[in-house]
Parts: structure tokens; sequence; C-alpha cells
């Protein structure tokens, strides 16, 4: 069979020496699916950058070699002209990233972002149609901000297939998906594949999505391919919906109410009515689960209550006392008080500066803290989300997607906020590293915190959440 990919002997490093790829090799036949498994920092995301010709910032390229449809984009250790590279990406491959909040041009429409590499005035509405998006005026006028984190990612989704690529890349495209939109996805690719011979490279943690989609399973640790076997057969062509666990049993102790919602709702940027109203309370060492499809207004509501995004109407308190509608008119510590931590961290950490930078502003916004003890405050910090403390030298490009997801964590536990927001921090992590944020989680809560989560993981919900709402 024809390789539509073939990875060679390549060796990537960070620049303090240390082995990011240690000698992978790999081979993805045309027409097949293989998918990319392993531990947030295995290596996964640097490899399949480096099946596009593109090494991240603060990477080195030290040996091997890439190849992507009979065309080398790396020999010998040694990228492709740029010429090569951006033809390749305009003509044969398609890449949809980790974080494809922070890849869309941010002035530009849904229907210009799909159009732009379409061959018809109709790609846009056509496009959205088979991923399961709204073809309707509105939605294709709206703009990357205007858009949940689930649209968002299918948006990307059917720009890269607006190309025709012969060959796609995807970093966790299910991720923050509910299960019928996860099945909208699946669908659509196994129908290009079938009628074009589309040839796929799947990184997931999601081994049902796996199972469904790839014909070989390769697992990555440390950099390398460990090992390497064929899919469990698919029963269908759809993913089965989950098995819903049994409801939350209801906290009945009696608590103080640390946070209040009445009556809110909140209209999304450039809409022209709100979601709807919802209503929730949330006490001090209470976690509530707000759950519904994507698109549903669960991320706007969040960012309502953060101050974010000014309330059409209603009423937002904390411990009693009655909060302004957005962040900028609350009292510093009010402002500290409620922390989000986004489903795409990417886009809201500072990219100039370093992670220790941005953790040590988090942690000194409570108060001054002596210069020698914010280093060691820094590092307590990421350990308390299983990250090592020499990631602090370096910047979010050059962090795998989980572990800018977990440094979103740490930022807002450095804070020691009264309410924690959570939305869909799971959602693109290994099951361990999963384990251990729901374990820390669960002791912020037991602590005292309130936590509001958002969340498509029934799991999540069950080992959480005392109560639910669902949305939509």
């Amino acid at each position: 069979m024809t390789p539509a990919i073939v990875v060679d002997d390549l060796c990537i490093d960070s620049l303090a020496g240390a082995a990011v790829l240690d000698s992978m090799s790999l081979r993805v036949d045309a027409g097949t699916t293989t998918a990319l498994t392993g531990r947030s920092g295995s290596g996964k995301t640097t490899a399949a950058l480096a099946m596009v010709g593109h090494i991240r910032p603060g990477l080195r390229l030290r040996s091997g070699g890439v190849s992507v449809g009979g065309v080398d984009l790396i020999v010998d250790g040694r990228l492709a002209a740029p010429r090569v590279r951006r033809t390749l990406r305009r003509t044969t491959v398609g890449f949809v990233g980790q974080d494809p909040g922070a890849a869309l041009t941010p002035t530009m429409t849904v229907r210009s972002l799909i159009g732009e590499l379409g061959d018809s005035d109709d790609a846009a509405q056509f496009a959205c149609a088979t991923l399961g998006l709204p073809g309707d005026r509105d939605f294709l006028e709206r703009r990357p901000h205007q858009l949940s984190g689930g649209q968002r990612r299918r948006v990307a989704l059917a720009r890269a297939l607006a190309a025709s690529p012969s060959t796609l890349i995807l970093d966790e495209p299910t991720a923050g998906l509910d299960s019928r939109a996860i099945a909208t996805v699946i669908t659509e690719i196994q129908r290009l594949q079938s009628i074009s011979g589309l040839s796929v490279v799947l990184l997931s943690h999601d081994q049902r999505v796996c199972d469904q989609l790839a014909d070989q399973v390769i697992e990555c640790r440390g950099g390398r391919v460990v090992s390497a076997r064929a899919a469990t057969p698919r029963p269908s062509s759809m993913v089965a919906p989950p098995v819903r666990p049994r409801r939350p049993e209801p906290d009945r102790r009696v608590r103080t109410p640390a946070l209040t919602v009445t009556g809110l709702s909140v209209r999304h940027l450039g809409q022209s009515s709100g979601f709807g109203t919802i209503d929730l309370t949330i006490a001090g060492g209470q976690a509530l689960a707000l759950c519904g499809p994507s698109g549903c207004g669960k991320t706007t509501i969040a960012r309502g209550i953060v101050g974010l995004h000014r309330p059409v109407a209603g009423r937002i308190e904390l411990a009693g006392c009655r909060l302004a509608p957005t962040v900028g008119e609350r009292t510093r510590l009010q402002a500290l008080a409620i922390a989000l931590i986004p489903q795409d961290p990417a886009t809201t950490l500072n990219p100039s500066i370093t992670v220790g930078q941005t953790l040590r502003r988090a942690i000194v916004r409570r108060g001054r803290v002596p210069a020698a003890s914010l280093k060691a405050r820094v590092a307590e910090v990421l350990s308390d989300v299983d990250l090592d403390p020499e990631l602090a030298r370096r910047r979010p490009d050059q962090l795998s997607g989980g572990q800018r997801q977990r440094i979103g964590l740490a930022r807002a536990m450095a804070m020691r906020p009264q309410v924690m927001i959570c939305d869909e921090v799971t959602a693109s992590l290994d099951a361990v590293t999963t384990d251990l944020i729901l374990t820390t989680l669960a002791r912020l809560r037991d602590d005292g915190m309130a936590l509001l989560i958002i969340t498509h993981d029934d799991d999540v919900v069950r080992r959480l959440c005392s109560a639910q709402i669902d949305m939509g």
C-alpha cells in the first residue's frame, strides 16, 4: 500500500538538549487512519506538526526525515524550502490543531474562513451542514470570538476539509464536543474516506473515537513509539451514546451560598438576544455541573458570571453581596474571587511571557510575596497539577495542549478564588492526567471552594458534582 506519510527516525530536542522526539518512526498508508495516543507531553503534537514541516519555537531539529504524499519535508535533519512546505499545506495536507480558536483569524467570518479555501460560495453552508453547525446567515457572519469552543473546533475542521486535502491531521478533534457532535464529525470523516480515499492522522485521548475511526493505533511515550496495534473492530459508523450514570445525589448539608445567580441572561457578542435565563446557587465546598450540547450557551453564561460579558438581565451575588455586571466595575477582591479556566487556554495565556511569569503575576495579585518565596511558590503550584517546575522557563507555544490546560488551572489556583469555573478542563487530557485534575478539583472542593463544572463528560459529573443543570 502506498504511504501517505513516512516519519523516519525523527529526533527533535528542546534548546536545553532534552529529547522531545527520540528516534520516532511511523508510517501512515494512503486511505487509512492512524491514531496517535499517549499521555500529554509524550510528543504527539510535536510529531504532527513535523508532518506539515513545522518545528515549534524552543525546539530544534536534530536528525531524521518526514515525507508526505511523496514530498520530502525533512531530509537528514533539514527542513525543506519554505515554498515547498507552503505548497504542500495549501494543496495536500490539512491540519487542525488542538486549540482551533487560536488558529482562526479573529477578524474573518465563518463564511470567509471556510469559503476562502472552498471552490464556491456555497462551500461554507455545505460544510456547516455536514458537521452539524447552523448554516443560516446569522451563524455564517459570526467571527471566532462569537462561537462556542465546540463550534470553533468544527469550523476549523470545515475550513481544513474545504481545501479537499488528500491527508488530514487532527489534534484532539472531538475534545469538548457532546456525543451527538462527536458522532457527526466521525461520520463525515468516514464519508470522505469512502469517496476520496482521505488519509487521516488522529491525535486523541478518547479511546472510543480512536476505535471508531482508526485502522491502527500507535502509542507514544517519551517521544518514542512504544506500541502499534490494529484498532478494535468498529461496530457501526456512529459513536454509541454514552451510558448516563446515576444522577448525582443532592448535597443535603447546610452550607452558606458562595455564588447565587438569579434570572441571568447573557448575550453573546454580536447576537441580538440572550440565551434565555438561568438560576443557580453554589455553596462553598460544593460542585455544580452545567451541561448541554455544544453551542447552547454554557461558556457565555460562565463569562457573564465572571464579568467578561455584560448580562442582558439578572443578578449575580457573591457571598450575599451583589456584584456589578462587568469585571471592570467590580472591586479588586471581587474580581479575584471568581476564576475562570477556559476551554481553549492558548487564547488566554500571554504568548510573550514564560509560564513562571504568568504564575508569578497571578500569585502577587493576591498581595505582596517576598521575592525569595516566589520561585518556590511557582514550583509548588506547578507540582500541584503534576507539571515539572522546569516548565516555568517555557512560553505557552512551547507546551503541549494538555500542559497548557494544566497551566490554566495552576494560574486559577494561584489566585485562591472563592469560586472556580472550569470549562471542559479535562476535554483534551489523557486518562491519567484527567484523574489527577479531578483529584485536585475534589481537594479544592473539600477545602471549601465552590466549583462550577462545564462538561460533556458524565464521569466528571459523577466524580465531582452533587447537582446538575442541563441547558439546551
